[in-house]
């Protein structure tokens, strides 16, 4: 019976979670609406915006935890996050891409604790993306949605007085109406060892499932056709799929070599520093100067090399990669 009790005490009359209700329908249908009549032209953007692409599981986290620890740059914090409805606001009266204090440089799937820490704001992006299917295209999107993206991005900018960088993987999937209505966009195109990555997939879809089968994140155009495959195929598959979609689109989309920066995970964990300087120098050849930060970097992450899911499943994996 107190069992039954303390449940329903915690599903019913738990003020938090009618709190943070109230909050996100504010957002959704007031806050947002403050952003929309706030008024932003359509002059070129004063910085470029930056957008993480590539596969989930590749250290995309980790790479923008290092960047904005490193570099003078505005991005998503999980204090954004919450007020999704109108971002800029937020980085107008609280600053918080310019307290950014040191980085722990842990998460747990993609997701990090702290006001400050930098946040996928899944809320904000689903504002002009739709949920499913995952992959949008020009003919796909909706222009009015898109007007309504590229005043969010710019207000942020506004506000934030310096690049914007964003890191949501399922930017990977929307790359051609990004670059349609940001012509300013610039890329990161992140890669990892696919074995590795495959690994790192795997293992997360049996910490979140507790099943090897069930799909976790990004979903490919011929997703429906792989879930029938076996589970090593499935992730090699999705890795493949999504890191052809960012080089096809790119190329559909005019994107210049030179407004796209190539990072390999595995190149950042041996040598930050460099990424870093590299990246400035990116930065620099796209007219956008960046100055580094007081706080420090490591001097180099470390790599698991350990096999942390079934070993059958693994072997499958590697041979698929491998022969296929």
């Amino acid at each position: 019976m107190m069992n039954w009790y303390h449940s329903m005490k915690s599903k019913y009359l738990n003020p938090v979670k009618y709190i943070n209700k109230i909050l996100y329908y504010c957002n959704k249908y007031i806050f947002c609406l403050v952003e929309n009549l706030t008024f932003s032209g359509n002059k070129k953007l004063k910085f470029p915006p930056i957008f993480i692409v590539g596969a989930p599981r590749s250290g995309s986290t980790l790479t923008i935890q290092l960047i904005v620890q490193a570099l003078e740059m505005s991005y998503m914090t999980n204090r954004h996050a919450k007020y999704f409805g109108m971002p800029f606001v937020v980085e107008k009266f609280f600053n918080p891409t310019n307290n950014i204090y040191n980085i722990s440089f842990t998460s747990n799937h993609g997701r990090t604790k702290g006001s400050y820490s930098p946040s996928e704001a899944g809320n904000w992006w689903y504002r002009f993306f739709r949920k499913n299917p995952s992959y949008i295209t020009l003919a796909d999107a909706n222009e009015n949605d898109m007007k309504k993206f590229r005043r969010s991005v710019s207000l942020m900018i506004n506000a934030a007085q310096k690049p914007l960088i964003f890191k949501n993987m399922y930017e990977t999937v929307r790359i051609q109406p990004i670059k349609k209505y940001i012509p300013e966009s610039l890329f990161i195109f992140l890669e990892r060892s696919e074995i590795d990555n495959g690994h790192s997939l795997l293992e997360t879809r049996y910490k979140v499932h507790n099943d090897y089968n069930a799909w976790w994140s990004v979903e490919v155009p011929d997703c429906n056709d792989l879930k029938s495959c076996h589970p090593g195929k499935q992730v090699i598959e999705q890795i493949r799929g999504l890191n052809s979609i960012v080089h096809e689109d790119l190329v559909k989309m005019g994107v210049n070599q030179e407004e796209v920066f190539n990072i390999l995970y595995e190149d950042l964990c041996e040598n930050p520093e460099k990424v870093i300087a590299n990246l400035q120098k990116f930065l620099e050849k796209n007219g956008t100067n960046v100055a580094r930060r007081e706080s420090k970097i490591p001097n180099n992450f470390p790599r698991r090399t350990d096999i942390r899911i079934d070993e059958d499943i693994y072997k499958e994996m590697v041979g698929y990669s491998k022969n296929d």
